[in-house]
């Protein structure tokens, strides 16, 4: 009796082309999105600032990568009642120059004693997600998110969205604030009800226009970046910007050793055929920060020849190696008797949002029954496992 294990990989890709302007039920009480910094906390969290502003601190240095910290506060409808419409999707479209964005985490954001009573960013979000877009020729960072509901609260909401990304390298000092011929860094926010704000750059920073339009200007979105350093003429010591870019290291995958299929052992032969044994190991990774949930599925196909029912075929999951937030699923018993077995996709393992990063073994035990009128011969199967 053969029984062949098959990995196969599902990627699935939702792409919103367009979102209709919808009215909340009581409107946001609006607070503008920003790339600032502050003064009082050494200009954490964009400690190089950029802004161009008078006051701020120095701008960014040509054709290096920076990692900002794009602040889109908690909004709501006032008073919050922890089921108000919040902050569900966030686009932060990148300027013409800025190149090799990489996405990072959506955080919490903390103000207290310890940050000067500054806004910093804390821990990770659970279930928010970061995607690269292309979008008219344009690279887009993409979070998105669960909707903050009772009992959360304001703290538990993403309110810090980083990434990191390259600056251009202008022939003379530039802020980019869409001002002549250039363009400044713009940040769209969806509300759970489809309300979207479209915050840009102001090109008078720092003023401000809250009107809760669709297209409203917001301060700290602009970013200034310094001529590439040169030798002096006089020969005075120049200067030249170092970068040295990590690749990014976030992986989700899943391994099945390539060492054939599995061979059952036949053990009950009396009331029915009962086979056993186990399935190959499989080694799912997940060291992605924002952490969200994760599964892993399997669903056997029906035995051939003969086309006899995956029904048949049970199994007991079990970790083996723990990592990952890994969470055993459920025993699906044999349809022998009753029930539709592993022909119907059942869950081997599974995951949590905001579980540790690394990786687990996952295997499971299989109970086949066939009946005792089955022909006599080998009889296999496909068994698919999917992870999500």
């Amino acid at each position: 009796m053969t029984c062949y294990v098959m990995r196969t990989w599902k990627t699935t890709t939702i792409l919103l082309a367009a979102a209709a302007l919808v009215g909340a039920s009581v409107a946001p009480a609006f607070a503008h999105a920003s790339f600032a910094s502050s003064s009082a906390f050494g200009f954490a969290p964009n400690t190089m600032g950029g802004t161009g502003a008078t006051g701020s601190s120095p701008p960014y240095p040509a054709n290096s990568q920076q990692t900002l910290y794009t602040r889109v506060p908690f909004e709501q409808t006032d008073p919050y009642n922890g089921s108000d419409d919040t902050t569900v999707d966030v686009k932060i479209i990148v300027p013409d120059g800025w190149t090799s964005p990489a996405c990072g985490p959506a955080q919490k954001q903390i103000n207290d004693a310890s940050t000067n009573s500054t806004n910093q960013p804390g821990d990770p979000v659970a279930g928010w997600t970061c995607e690269l877009l292309d979008v008219s020729g344009r690279k887009v960072v993409h979070y998105s998110g669960p909707q903050v509901v009772a009992p959360a609260t304001a703290a538990d909401s993403p309110q810090f969205f980083t990434f990191t990304v390259v600056t251009p390298s202008p022939s003379v000092q530039t802020t980019y604030n869409g001002t002549n011929g250039t363009e400044g860094f713009i940040v769209d926010q969806t509300y759970a009800s489809g309300e979207i704000e479209h915050w840009i750059p102001n090109a008078a920073f720092p003023g401000t226009t809250p009107s809760g339009a669709t297209t409203t200007v917001a301060t700290g979105l602009a970013r200034t970046v310094a001529a590439p350093a040169t030798g002096q003429a006089d020969g005075s010591p120049g200067s030249e910007t170092i970068t040295a870019t990590v690749p990014a290291t976030e992986e989700f995958s899943m391994s099945i050793p390539t060492n054939g299929g599995v061979n059952l052992t036949l053990g009950t032969t009396s009331t029915y055929y009962g086979f056993s044994g186990n399935i190959n190991s499989v080694v799912v990774t997940d060291t992605r920060s924002a952490k969200p949930a994760w599964s892993v599925t399997g669903q056997i196909s029906d035995f051939a020849p003969g086309a006899i029912s995956g029904k048949y075929l049970g199994w007991t999951p079990s970790i083996a190696a723990p990592g990952a937030g890994a969470v055993a699923g459920p025993a699906v018993p044999s349809g022998f008797v009753s029930g539709n077995g592993l022909r119907t996709a059942s869950v081997l393992a599974n995951a949590p949002a905001g579980h540790d990063i690394g990786s687990a073994t996952l295997t499971a035990a299989l109970d086949l029954r066939f009946p005792t009128s089955t022909p006599p011969g080998s009889y296999s199967g496909v068994l698919t496992l999917t992870a999500i």
